[in-house]
């Protein structure tokens, strides 16, 4: 792929691009934390989707969609240019935070940028019960359960 053609070091081992100068990283919110300018756009994101989806007739007709689709059909909403606009929404939200992660956290364009992020994301939507001002309380409530799961198994001598 690109990746390993393209980006990728010759003389570097790593699956992954070279690390990205210090001016292109996104500034960290808390030094020495990997905490950084990408929860302010996460929020802002979140804030976003909720007005989408609460403020205006692209949002009704998604909710609509996904309450009912035969009578979303019924009451004249075209299903398909709803289902393309949630899939480029979609598609813009995982773009952005790959970006994030990129520049953020691992500083490069690693092979595999999410090793199953996206899973971890349902499993935060479905705790907020898709409710999007809700999404980043559970993703930060779930974050903190899957760092601190792996602590105690440590400091409790148990293994799994």
């Amino acid at each position: 792929g690109l990746i390993l053609e393209r980006i990728r070091l010759p003389q570097s081992g790593a699956m992954a691009s070279a690390l990205f100068p210090e001016s292109a990283l996104l500034p960290r919110l808390i030094p020495a934390t990997r905490v950084t300018t990408a929860v302010l756009w996460a929020l802002i994101a979140a804030f976003a989707v909720w007005w989408l989806m609460q403020r205006t007739p692209f949002g009704y007709a998604l909710r609509a969609l996904g309450a009912n689709s035969a009578f979303a059909r019924y009451g004249g909403i075209r299903l398909e240019r709803v289902i393309v606009g949630a899939m480029a929404l979609s598609g813009l939200l995982g773009g952005l935070a790959g970006t994030y992660l990129a520049l953020g956290i691992y500083q490069r364009l690693p092979l595999a940028v999410s090793n199953g992020l996206t899973f971890e994301g349902i499993v935060a939507a479905l705790l907020a019960r898709n409710n999007p001002l809700a999404v980043p309380a559970m993703a930060l409530l779930y974050a903190y359960l899957r760092v601190g799961a792996p602590i105690m198994q440590n400091d409790a001598a148990v293994s799994l």
